[in-house]
């Protein structure tokens, strides 16, 4: 028999599983001799026949990436997740919904977020049988608040990670509620073992037991387990009101809310909406006017302040632990590092070749991602750059800089409100609200930023001559500088204001019930 009957052996047999495996291994064969269009026609053929199976999913969205299908291996990841959906099985909905979401960020570091209501849809019935389990009991879940403080509980995703934005702006929140108002709680959908990894989600366990708050965590590795054992303890708490954040950057935030029935659900949208608007909420809080435009659900407008940091509080870094000489002028570029775009980046180096004095301080580049990100650089430039990893000293090291350019086109917001707190200018783009909304090409710095130092957006060219011009001190820097703190200061630095509209919205909420 010769090779190519053995590779197409069992492709007509009687048995599925047969034609399955024979196409799998086909597959292999074929990807093996670097024929990827034939390998993708026997991978595709198998993900047909299974009823597009989440495992084969997985394998040929590899192959088409390989291949430079981009668009068609994230449909193909959309179709695994819809059978995964159809599944029930949770953890398998979590992985899968990761595969598909993340897609675009991991695979060619673009931050491509979507919408998939027909999946958001299947993953509340996927829970429909753990919903139905819980006896309908509480006063909440019969139509009435609590009597005697009505019960808000905030449900944590993604949190465990190091210099979480989110976990910032909860930490300001939990200190300034007003505790007379209402009993607050906090569940975290992060397995509780990761929770203590990071000083953020420590801190934020801390003050949230140090204010009298009720922690629901839980430690079990699995989603179906944790999402399982958490919505049961919450059942028994009795919760009012429900207040996601970030609840659908891993689904389990979604899938813990809507295990609970009978309960009034709101999302704190501080970023994409497909990863922070749940459809099955009654209301929306957004941090800035463009996210609610994108929000499939009611909402208002609350932009997010914080507890700024104090330039007296912060012990700057040395110089001399990361190299840079006591006469360098330092520009700071901070943020994700998907948000580095080549357009910043090719911005940033032609800043640095217009004055040999300007160091660059990059705050965020991953170290595996080190040396790619220096490679974006010529050579004559590179040599003046500098990296520190987030969750290294981050004030400490912020603080250094002369100049902040934020992140273009996805910018920036916590980091900016800090730089100017600590009296560091900063340049951003401007957004316009007419433009299709991206994932990776919206901004609110310029919202707070100093008039001056925004720049119209398609015009980021003007971003090089207005920072040399402040770096030679064309630019009155001195009175810049004085009013950075108080101009942020009185835009986004009151999180005690935030905090009472958010109140304010969620006894609307509950008043209307």
């Amino acid at each position: 028999m010769g090779q190519a009957d053995e590779v197409h052996s069992g492709l007509d047999s009687r048995e599925l599983t047969v034609r399955v495996d024979a196409n799998l291994r086909d597959a292999e064969h074929w990807q093996a001799a670097g024929d990827l269009d034939l390998a993708e026609v026997c991978l595709r053929r198998a993900f047909e026949l299974t009823g597009h199976s989440a495992e084969i999913s997985e394998r040929l969205a590899s192959l088409l990436t390989q291949n430079n299908k981009l668009e068609d291996a994230r449909e193909v990841l959309q179709a695994g997740l819809h059978q995964a959906v159809q599944s029930g099985d949770l953890d398998l909905i979590v992985q899968c919904y990761r595969r598909w979401q993340y897609y675009t960020t991991q695979s060619v570091g673009v931050e491509d977020y979507r919408f998939d209501f027909l999946a958001l849809a299947g993953m509340e019935r996927a829970v429909a049988d753990l919903k139905a389990q819980l006896t309908i009991t509480s006063m909440a879940q019969q139509g009435e608040v609590n009597p005697l403080q009505p019960k808000v509980l905030y449900v944590g995703t993604n949190l465990a990670q190091v210099g979480s934005v989110l976990a910032k702006v909860l930490l300001s929140m939990i200190d300034a509620h007003d505790t007379s108002k209402f009993e607050f709680g906090l569940v975290f959908t992060d397995d509780e073992k990761k929770l203590y990894n990071t000083e953020e989600t420590a801190a934020l366990i801390h003050l949230a037991e140090a204010k009298g708050w009720m922690l629901f965590l839980e430690p079990d590795l699995t989603v179906t387990g944790r999402v399982t054992k958490l919505a049961r303890r919450l059942h028994d708490w009795r919760p009012d009101l429900l207040v996601t954040n970030c609840a659908l950057a891993s689904a389990e935030g979604l899938l813990l809310s809507a295990s609970l029935p009978n309960i009034l659900r709101c999302s704190l949208v501080v970023g994409p909406p497909p990863l922070f608007a749940a459809p099955n909420s009654d209301f929306v809080v957004a941090s800035d006017e463009r996210l609610l435009m994108e929000c499939p659900v009611d909402g208002v407008v609350v932009p997010v302040e914080t507890t700024l940091p104090d330039r007296d509080d912060v012990q700057p870094a040395y110089r001399s632990e990361i190299d840079i000489p006591a006469t360098a002028r330092i520009v700071v570029a901070a943020g994700r590092y998907t948000k580095f775009s080549a357009q910043y980046c090719d911005t940033l180096a032609k800043i640095l070749s217009g004055n040999e004095r300007i160091f660059l301080l990059t705050l965020g580049i991953p170290k595996n991602e080190e040396e790619n990100f220096l490679a974006r650089f010529p050579n004559q430039v590179a040599s003046r750059i500098r990296i520190v990893p987030w969750g290294r000293n981050y004030l400490g090291h912020l603080i250094l800089g002369d100049l902040l350019i934020d992140t273009f086109p996805s910018g920036g917001g916590i980091t900016v409100q800090d730089a100017m707190a600590l009296e560091i200018p900063s340049i951003c783009v401007g957004d316009d609200v007419r433009r299709p909304y991206k994932s990776d090409q919206w901004s609110v710095a310029y919202k707070f930023a100093l008039p001056e130092l925004v720049v119209a957006p398609g015009k980021e060219e003007g971003i090089v001559s207005l920072a040399l011009a402040y770096m030679s001190d064309t630019i009155d820097s001195a009175s810049l500088k004085e009013r950075c703190r108080s101009h942020v200061a009185a835009l986004r630095g009151d999180p005690v204001r935030m905090t009472k509209l958010h109140e304010e919205v969620y006894s609307m909420l509950l008043e209307q019930r």
